[in-house]
């Protein structure tokens, strides 16, 4: 598997503990939205969702912005048959965007489990 480029995704998510401003969750949005993110693909090739446990029906998207989290992630799985991949936050928007029941992708569910959700797009440039 390929590794993703390196992006600010981890240093704006440890900033955002101390610091919930607009202007820098905007500035995490559009770096979710345009970098290469880690993705976990079920044993027959598709993306792995997460059940929205207050929707009944309504699903996430897991990504990961670096290999560490990705390992957290499958680890917590524990499933052997997963694979990973590459993908943008665009590229993930675009394919479930049309779909009423998804709600967007939560970021490092393992670890920082930040969400971005489909309404975060109208702030994204």
């Amino acid at each position: 598997m390929n590794s993703i480029k390196e992006s600010n995704i981890g240093n704006l998510l440890n900033q955002l503990e101390f610091d919930d401003s607009e202007e820098l969750v905007n500035e995490l949005n559009n770096e979710i939205f345009e970098n290469e993110l880690y993705i976990i693909l079920t044993d027959n090739g598709e993306l792995m969702v997460l059940i929205s446990q207050e929707n009944e029906g309504d699903f996430f998207v897991p990504v990961f912005s670096d290999y560490k989290s990705l390992c957290a992630g499958m680890d917590s799985i524990g499933d052997d048959s997963l694979d990973a991949d590459i993908a943008t936050g665009r590229d993930i928007m675009s394919i479930y965007f049309d779909d009423c029941d998804f709600s967007g992708l939560i970021v490092n569910p393992s670890d920082d489990h930040y969400v971005f959700e489909c309404g975060d797009l109208e702030a994204i440039n």
